[in-house]
């Protein structure tokens, strides 16, 4: 069941916005991305950098300077990612857009908190691990990172093969694990064989229940495993597809209960909204 709560939307109305959402030791991080014309800054490239407002209510928030921002003109966009509260500091991990002579390629970066997440600094080397061969360039983005009950970190990104077999489903989930958060090696992919790129997923246990979460087409779909990495059963019943919400994302709520957010596209997308929060009960 669903049960929409509240939404809150930027003031000036030519920014758009969208789409990590956060929470950590009682507050709620919405780190949302910046966007000015639906992805068409810097010719197309997004131009996104990450904004961040912070509630314990989810009635009274407070909004902050750009968390995660450009300093080098090889940056195009700062796109989707997620973040880690981990030994008193935050990391965020995300995708970094880049053109060359040769295209446009999406590749991986994070950065680190050490005043509660509001401020990253970006660490070396930057970007930190490239697309693999087997992956179109262009489409390598949307880390979701987390920790599993051993200890074990993971990320999982969001990607398409060159030469899937079947040809028109190569959309799949690149995955990685790490032992500190800084060396990452290749682990075997948890989703594949996807219409599109399996965009801004998200990850969480809840009630014995393992729950996988992606977006094509701008519809979240999600899959859910009695084991951490499947394999899937996909409900018939996709309650997260719906007229205008898109690419939704999940944080823990009081009474075993979780959090949605989603982004939404309204009207004539003349008006720039953070998102709903919504209730998963």
């Amino acid at each position: 069941m669903l049960r929409r709560l509240s939404f809150v939307k930027t003031a000036e109305r030519h920014l758009f916005t969208g789409d990590c959402f956060y929470y950590h030791d009682g507050t709620f991080y919405v780190y949302w991305l910046l966007d000015e014309g639906h992805h068409s800054g810097l010719g197309g490239l997004g131009g996104h950098q990450w904004a961040l407002s912070t509630s314990g209510d989810l009635v009274n928030w407070t909004h902050y300077p750009v968390a995660v921002g450009f300093e080098q003109d090889w940056e195009k966009s700062i796109c989707t990612g997620s973040v880690i509260a981990d030994k008193d500091k935050f990391y965020a991990f995300y995708s970094t857009r880049v053109q060359d002579d040769k295209g446009v390629h999406e590749q991986l970066s994070y950065a680190v908190s050490d005043d509660g997440g509001k401020k990253f600094v970006k660490q070396q080397p930057n970007p930190f691990y490239f697309p693999p061969e087997e992956c179109v360039s262009r489409d390598f983005r949307d880390p979701k990172v987390f920790r599993d009950e051993d200890g074990t970190y993971h990320l999982f990104i969001s990607a398409y093969k060159k030469n899937p077999v079947i040809e028109g489903f190569g959309g799949y989930l690149y995955h990685m694990v790490s032992d500190d958060l800084k060396n990452w090696k290749e682990s075997k992919a948890v989703l594949a064989g996807q219409v599109a790129t399996p965009e801004c997923s998200d990850y969480f246990k809840w009630n014995d229940w393992y729950y996988l979460l992606y977006s094509t087409g701008g519809d979240t779909y999600y899959v859910m495993s009695r084991n951490p990495f499947g394999p899937w059963q996909y409900p018939a019943t996709q309650a997260f597809v719906e007229q205008w919400g898109c690419v939704y994302k999940t944080a823990p709520f009081k009474n075993g209960r979780r959090i949605l957010v989603p982004r939404l596209e309204e009207y004539e997308k003349a008006v720039s909204q953070l998102g709903a929060a919504r209730l998963l009960c």
